[in-house]
């Protein structure tokens, strides 16, 4: 978790993964980037894509890491995804945005709160 050379997140992108792999999902792909925005993670829930924004703070005193994913975030996240959909064109019957908060504990290991389906974005015109 200390390493200089890695940049920040990470461990936690990297614990989120581990997570997600424990729930049986399967990894797509992580740091999808386009001109738009950056998309953590995309997975498969059985035959949902799921978009996962990663969120890691060093506690909650500023209330929980996933509190920073606001409607600008939100919005970058929904225009990556609609690119990711427009460029692969994956065969599934629904997909949503998630959202994964960690926070080290004391002994090293990571505290997950996972939030499903935590915004849905405007209909596109």
């Amino acid at each position: 978790m200390n390493d200089p050379n890695r940049r920040p997140g990470v461990a936690a992108e990297e614990a989120a993964a581990a997570y997600l792999k424990g729930q049986n999902w399967s990894l797509i792909t992580a740091n999808y980037r386009t001109s738009r925005g950056e998309i953590d993670i995309i997975a498969l829930e059985g035959d949902c894509l799921v978009f996962v924004e990663v969120k890691s703070g060093r506690s909650t005193k500023m209330g929980i890491p996933a509190l920073r994913v606001g409607a600008i975030k939100q919005n970058r996240l929904v225009l990556t995804a609609r690119q990711y959909i427009a460029d692969e064109e994956p065969i599934v019957n629904e997909y949503r945005f998630d959202v994964l908060s960690l926070i080290p504990n004391p002994n090293g290991e990571w505290q997950i709160e996972h939030f499903r389906d935590a915004f849905r974005p405007e209909p596109e015109e």
